[in-house]
């Protein structure tokens, strides 16, 4: 018997539960509240310029699967309330790396705690057969969604 319930509704809701608990994972921080795109942002910038990588806009687009104006939006404000800022690099003159303030760099080591317990607190509630599951689970729908947008832009019809 078919589930009434809609796979898609419910990735959906689960998706925004899931913002509303990273949100909640850095919203209390002493300096600066991050959203959880924010968070997510900050490490990554973090982690790329301890590598000694650059980071550009198209990076974080890719890092994250979001789209040119979520991720144009996000750093905006990002960069209104002093976490980030662009600078331009020698070699291209139309590329800035975004670059973490000072006052974001003293705080890393909690924000970076707090998103690795955040994560650990949604890994610990499967078991490790559900968890590898779930991974198979979520790379089958994507590729699902990948094959139904290259037919749709094909022309081809799922009928």
């Amino acid at each position: 018997m078919a589930s009434s319930r809609k796979l898609g509704v419910a990735l959906m809701q689960f998706n925004r539960a899931f913002r509303r608990y990273a949100d909640r994972a850095t919203a209390d921080l002493p300096s600066m509240p991050l959203t959880g795109v924010q968070g997510l942002v900050v490490r990554h910038l973090y982690l790329c310029g301890k590598c000694g990588r650059d980071v550009f806009q198209r990076d974080i687009e890719k890092e994250f699967e979001l789209g040119r104006s979520t991720v144009s939006e996000t750093l905006r404000t990002m960069e209104t309330n002093g976490m980030i800022y662009r600078v331009p690099v020698p070699y291209d003159a139309r590329l800035k790396k975004l670059v973490l303030s000072e006052c974001i760099q003293q705080h890393m080591e909690v924000i970076s705690a707090r998103i690795d317990l955040a994560d650990q607190q949604l890994t610990q509630a499967l078991t490790e057969e559900e968890l590898k599951m779930f991974w198979q689970i979520l790379d089958k729908l994507e590729h699902a969604m990948e094959r139904t947008t290259v037919q749709r832009k094909e022309g081809i019809s799922n009928d």
